[in-house]
């Protein structure tokens, strides 16, 4: 979330880790404006919005795995 730093989301047989930037290989990388990430996760806005505002960037091996992220999220 922009703003706040580095923080890498870890899950592990469904509980999250939350960790600090390490070598550790990642799906996928996410910027993200902290108050779009908030409207995302209670699905009050549709994703392509932030995407097209420039509110919310993925990159790296696998980024389509973002899109289920707000799934896990839910899940928990």
């Amino acid at each position: 979330i922009r703003g706040n730093g580095v923080v890498m989301f870890v899950f592990d047989d469904g509980s999250l880790h939350l960790e600090g930037p390490s070598d550790r290989a990642v799906e996928f990388r996410m910027s993200v404006d902290s108050v779009a990430y908030l409207l995302l996760l209670f699905r009050r806005i549709p994703q392509w919005k932030p995407i097209v505002q420039g509110k919310l960037r993925v990159w790296g091996r696998r980024p389509w795995l973002a899109t289920t992220l707000m799934d896990k999220f839910m899940a928990i």
